[in-house]
């Protein structure tokens, strides 16, 4: 029959003027007068075709296939079929499901069924090739339109671009009669002011700084802290950190505290913590030392009470996990299956079937004793009954 149909991809569609109005495709960046647009699809196809219009077939994605605002719009227009595939989201974008293959159903039933002399292809995908191609045989002129490239380059495929009849570029006159770039929103907004705590945080000197410019004068309030690392924190500095964190109720240090240093002596680990130097049996909850921190002390009193002898017994029965274990020795959960691997995890260990578990009865002791119970054996091995 001697008519025309329109088949738009709103995707390609309106993402390709949005990359070359507003620089981005992202929809979001451009509003669209659907009514003009509409209405300026129909004048230039029934233009260039010489037949009258048929249908307007718009294909979209939306979530869940459930129509969106600018789809109900759309759906009242006459002579307007609105059809819609699933939108999800990948990798932080969102893609169209299905919305080809919607296309390529409609394209080649219209030509099957002779429904109409000439299609209108506003796409840019090449997987409509083979619905193209098969409309050309059933004798339907395929005309293939493009919007203008950003780049001034090809934005369709080039196979498809070869296998139409005619092809045509709605240009940035064409587009900009219906779609419009967003404004950009003004400049942003100065950030606020810190607070006169934070600023005086922020505007106190650091210890190395202060260190290397002035001598820190002793204070006989309080004793000095020992040197670390060669070097001695500022006493300038220091009092302002201390003023201003009592004054957000935070634990003030008199001692840089970084991440405690664990390693390997004998049966126990030393750790650097704080102003003194720390010594430790592996899963001791009390730490025995000069100077000790309220925030260390803090730290070990929670992992002390979550993986105390009472906890353990209460929560584990004859064997527990190594990552358990591991944790309740204040050790790493890669360091533990590290021990287990080579024979020297301070507990008895025993495997059952495929798996490795800890006895906790031998586990309670060396958190007791403090020592490590190797044995001499390395793991035993068990079959289960």
């Amino acid at each position: 029959m001697d008519r025309c149909v329109v088949l738009v991809d709103a995707g390609y569609l309106l993402g390709a003027a949005a990359s070359l109005l507003a620089g981005e495709p992202a929809r979001s960046r451009i509003s669209v007068d659907h009514a003009i647009l509409i209405r300026g699809l129909r004048e230039r196809a029934e233009a260039e075709t010489e037949q009258p219009l048929l249908r307007i077939y718009w294909f979209d994605g939306a979530p869940d296939r459930v129509p969106q605002p600018e789809h109900r719009r759309l759906r009242v227009m006459p002579r307007v079929t609105v059809r819609l595939g699933a939108l999800t989201r990948s990798d932080g974008r969102w893609a169209q499901k299905g919305v080809d293959a919607a296309m390529h159903a409609e394209l080649t039933e219209l030509a099957r069924n002779r429904a109409c002399s000439d299609i209108v292809l506003v796409t840019g995908d090449g997987d409509l090739l083979p619905g193209l191609m098969s409309a050309k045989e059933h004798g339907v002129a395929v005309h293939l339109w493009a919007v203008q490239a950003a780049d001034g380059d090809y934005n369709q495929s080039e196979d498809l671009v070869a296998e139409a009849d005619e092809r045509r570029v709605l240009d940035r006159t064409w587009i900009t009669r219906a779609v419009r770039a967003k404004e950009l929103t003004g400049p942003c907004a100065p950030q606020p002011a810190p607070r006169p705590e934070i600023a005086a945080i922020l505007s106190a000197p650091l210890p190395e700084t202060a260190a290397a410019g002035a001598a820190p004068s002793p204070r006989p309030a309080e004793p000095v802290p020992a040197e670390r690392n060669g070097s001695r924190p500022a006493q300038g500095g220091a009092d302002v950190r201390r003023a201003v964190l009592g004054t957000l109720q935070l634990v003030s240090l008199p001692v840089h505290c970084g991440f405690s240093s664990r390693f390997q002596i004998g049966a126990a680990y030393m750790a650097p913590v704080g102003s003194g130097t720390y010594w430790r049996h592996i899963g001791s909850a009390n730490l025995k030392a000069t100077g000790e921190s309220t925030m260390h002390r803090q730290t070990d009193e929670l992992q002390g009470a979550q993986y105390s002898p009472t906890h353990i017994r209460a929560t584990l029965s004859g064997t527990g996990s190594v990552e358990d274990a591991s944790k309740a020795l204040g050790i790493s959960r890669a360091k533990g299956y590290d021990l287990v691997r080579q024979g020297e995890f301070p507990c008895r260990v025993t495997r059952i079937g495929r798996k490795t578990r800890v006895v906790t009865a031998s586990l309670l002791r060396v958190l007791d004793s403090g020592e490590p119970e190797y044995g001499g054996a390395r793991i035993a091995r068990c079959t289960p009954s």
